[in-house]
């Protein structure tokens, strides 16, 4: 697979990942003062919080691959940041539909995988 379409296919997923990242509720505050237990106690809360699967991504990994792979090109589009990629990703799509698609799938599952402990994708 090309170059290219690698980095295409991160920069949706990237997005994608974003979008979920962007629409969670607001972790716990973490205590930078006070008693050592206190603060460690805040912290595991937190990592808690951040680590735990978001219920959009319980969601989505229930979708059939080409749902998926059509929301995530839907949330691209409309990603302000990537606006100067989208014809691009539209190309690689229609150009290159099976090796674009399979990389976008692969690469979700390794960012979900890694981003929130616990996705069974």
């Amino acid at each position: 697979m090309s170059y290219a379409l690698i980095e295409v296919a991160k920069a949706v997923v990237a997005s994608a990942a974003d979008f979920v990242t962007d629409g969670r509720v607001a972790p716990p505050p973490v205590a930078v003062e006070g008693l050592w237990d206190e603060v460690l106690d805040s912290q595991k809360q937190y990592d808690a919080a951040v680590s735990a699967k978001p219920v959009t991504i319980a969601v989505v990994d229930r979708w059939r691959p080409a749902a998926r792979i059509a929301w995530m090109m839907n949330v691209f589009q409309t990603d302000h940041r990537y606006a100067s990629g989208w014809s691009i990703a539209r190309r690689a799509m229609a150009d290159f539909p099976v090796e674009f698609s399979q990389a976008l799938d692969r690469l979700w599952h390794e960012r979900a995988a890694k981003n929130w402990r616990g996705s069974s994708v």
